[in-house]
Formats: C-alpha cells, sequence, structure tokens
C-alpha cells in the first residue's frame, strides 16, 4: 500500500469521525430530540391564553429550542369553542383543535414553532375548559 493512499485513508477515517462527533450532539442546530412526553398540561382546568414557558416546570425544555412536536386535546361546553396553539399571540394558529359539537372535545397535533425566548402561545376562546398538552419532540 502506498503512503498516500494510506494518508488519504488516514484523512478520511478522521472526517468520519468528526461527522460522527457531530451527530452526536443533541445541542447541533437543527437537530430533533426525541424525548419521553412531557405531558405539561394533563387534563388541565380553566386554561386561559397565554404564554407557555417551556424552559419552566412542568416541561423543562432547554432555552435554545426552535420548535416542539405537539399534540393539544381540548374540551369546552359551545360549539366553535377553540383551543390553539401559535408561535406568539396574534401570529396565526399552527395547531387547533376546535369543538364541532357542543360539549365534546377535539384534539390537534402538529409542529409548533418557538419565539425568540424558546416558549409557544396558547390561544383559546373560552377559559372554562380542559387541556392537555404534550410535547413529543423538539428542535435545537
Amino acid at each position: 500500500m502506498s503512503q498516500d493512499l494510506l494518508a488519504e485513508m488516514v484523512q478520511r477515517i478522521g472526517d468520519l469521525e468528526r461527522r460522527l462527533d457531530d451527530l452526536a450532539q443533541p445541542e447541533q442546530a437543527g437537530h430533533v430530540q426525541d424525548i419521553t412526553v412531557v405531558k405539561g398540561w394533563d387534563g388541565a382546568s380553566n386554561k386561559a391564553s397565554q404564554t407557555l414557558n417551556l424552559q419552566a416546570a412542568p416541561w423543562s425544555l432547554p432555552a435554545s429550542i426552535k420548535g416542539v412536536s405537539v399534540r393539544l386535546y381540548y374540551a369546552a361546553a359551545n360549539a366553535g369553542d377553540y383551543g390553539a396553539l401559535e408561535m406568539e399571540s396574534g401570529d396565526g394558529h399552527m395547531v387547533v383543535a376546535q369543538l364541532q359539537v357542543a360539549g365534546k372535545s377535539d384534539n390537534g397535533s402538529g409542529f409548533v414553532t418557538c419565539d425568540a425566548s424558546g416558549d409557544i402561545y396558547f390561544a383559546t376562546n373560552n377559559a372554562t375548559n380542559t387541556v392537555s398538552l404534550y410535547i413529543n419532540a423538539y428542535v435545537i
């Protein structure tokens, strides 16, 4: 085996080791971090529209997150009542659970982009409700 070929193989092995190290870092930008489902609100009652600080309990996610994969369950008294998630108040709903029949429940799931602080916003038109919000994964 020639010295040039051996040197090229060593260089390629080094490049592969660096790539593997990069992939092993969950903090890497754009990395999806699967987590045990975080049940931040699990049948919580009377939740008004509000910013959700995802770095605080009960979620306790890292501050650097860019977005979350969520499942939202919503129940209230009236047809047309809704619970929704968005980046900031007024940005437009990204995940919506809207009741079609009075006294029933609905759910929605999807991806919600976080604001600059790593938070999301919960919006509702009826704070007399029951809400469950589960976070399945986040993107850094």
